[in-house]
């Protein structure tokens, strides 16, 4: 068996960010003997308009003759394991009908950073050895329930890298950065309130479901309203299921952004320095008050720095239901405290929940708690034993769970394993 690894980044996420996830699974691959390509596509080579270019399945379409110039270099080649992030290489069907993964001596793994309803296209494709690792254990559920072909899924958050040194609490910033884009949620409102027929009912019966139970999942939803239209699915297998969910995909955009402007206004509201950082930004309409700075984006690797500098990284995840966002790793290695919605992993794990503050969402509709919230964030920022107490201990959990060495320690047991945990 080859011990050479391939790893792919076919699309560039927000802020270079598969890139960055690429090279630093690479990296510790490397060390730990294994011989490792990279091919990975920049925006010159697949632009943002390319999901028109890989069309829908079955249809027949081209790609920019440098990126098939490209993939063609390793067809026919062995290797041990084969690695993309949020792929779009399983739609890509060659001229003799092989999916292009199959075209490849190894195992194929996806690795999906968001709600499996963005993948549709990728993940119904029947390739031969289809195996996706996900960062939430209710998207691998989801893919394991809907998608029978795909030999593995795996549940697994990404690593970061170990951060220098942490800045000392005299020196820290005393804010809460918030990285990530702006996008108005009434935006995606009233794209749902002009979609007519049953797929507009459900659209906007889903939507209000959701922002009354911040418990509620979008496939939950979905299937708890289509039952209502008479729809059965007692094994949960019904391929048609995850077809349909995928087209609900503008639902779970309100929900996220949302409750991302619910969060970002109730701090605001009660004159909590608040530091944004990323694009577009300037439709936001807190971003007036004084207490609000906005900051250039930059790339993932270079977000460190900036995250480093503030007491307090808000992460804003309503769709992590059993998991957590890759931004905690980075806030534990990073030494800030990160401010995190409260979820069914935070709340069980108590090493975890130890080492970061949290919020429930219910909490931005009642002032009271939202300003019990803000009081105890300011009483943090302000003591220096809790605050490093804390960030020490955070620390510690990256060392043992998330450190870019240990992530890639558990993806070769994947790996070598093979084992389908169907």
């Amino acid at each position: 068996m080859s011990d050479r690894v391939l790893i792919f980044s076919s699309r560039q996420l927000c802020y270079n960010s598969a890139s960055y996830f690429g090279r630093s699974i690479a990296g510790e691959l490397t060390k730990a003997g294994f011989e490792v390509d990279i091919c990975a596509f920049d925006d010159a080579a697949l632009p943002e308009a390319a999901d028109d270019a890989f069309g829908e399945l079955d249809e027949t379409f081209e790609i920019p003759q440098e990126v098939s110039d490209a993939l063609s270099e390793y067809s026919g080649k062995e290797y041990l394991a084969v690695f993309d992030f949020n792929s779009r290489l399983p739609r890509i069907m060659l001229d003799d009908g092989t999916y292009y993964p199959d075209s490849i001596g190894a195992p194929f793994y996806d690795f999906l950073l968001d709600n499996p309803l963005y993948h549709h296209k990728s993940l119904r494709t029947p390739c031969k050895d289809y195996n996706v690792i996900c960062v939430d254990e209710n998207h691998a559920d989801h893919i394991r329930r809907y998608y029978p072909h795909i030999r593995s899924v795996h549940a697994h958050v990404l690593g970061a890298e170990e951060y220098p040194a942490f800045v000392p609490f005299e020196e820290k910033e005393k804010c809460i950065i918030m990285p990530g884009s702006y996008r108005s949620h009434k935006g995606f409102e009233d794209i749902i309130n002009s979609v007519e027929g049953p797929m507009g009912d459900i659209m906007r019966n889903m939507k209000d479901m959701i922002i009354r139970d911040p418990e509620a999942t979008i496939e939950g939803t979905l299937r708890t309203i289509l039952e209502g239209y008479g729809y059965e699915d007692d094994s949960h297998t019904d391929p048609l299921f995850a077809s349909q969910m995928s087209e609900f995909y503008l639902v779970e955009k309100y929900a996220r952004f949302y409750w991302r402007n619910a969060v970002l206004d109730m701090l605001i509201d009660n004159d909590m320095p608040v530091r944004l950082m990323g694009t577009k930004w300037y439709g936001y309409p807190g971003k007036r008050k004084p207490c609000v700075s906005v900051i250039p984006p930059v790339d993932y690797e270079g977000s460190y720095d900036r995250i480093a500098e503030c007491s307090i990284l808000l992460d804003v995840s309503p769709f992590f239901k059993k998991g957590i966002h890759d931004r905690l790793p980075v806030s534990f290695s990073a030494g800030t405290i990160a401010l995190s919605d409260d979820n069914f992993t935070k709340r069980e794990d108590d090493a975890i929940r130890e080492v970061i503050k949290t919020y429930t969402l219910e909490d931005m509709h009642d002032k009271k708690r939202g300003r019990a919230l803000c009081d105890e964030i300011l009483a943090l920022m302000n003591d220096k034993a809790a605050y490093e107490d804390m960030r020490e201990r955070a620390h510690a959990l990256y060392e043992e769970r998330y450190s870019w060495k240990k992530v890639t320690e558990d993806l070769i047991g994947i790996i070598e394993k093979k084992s389908d945990i169907r």
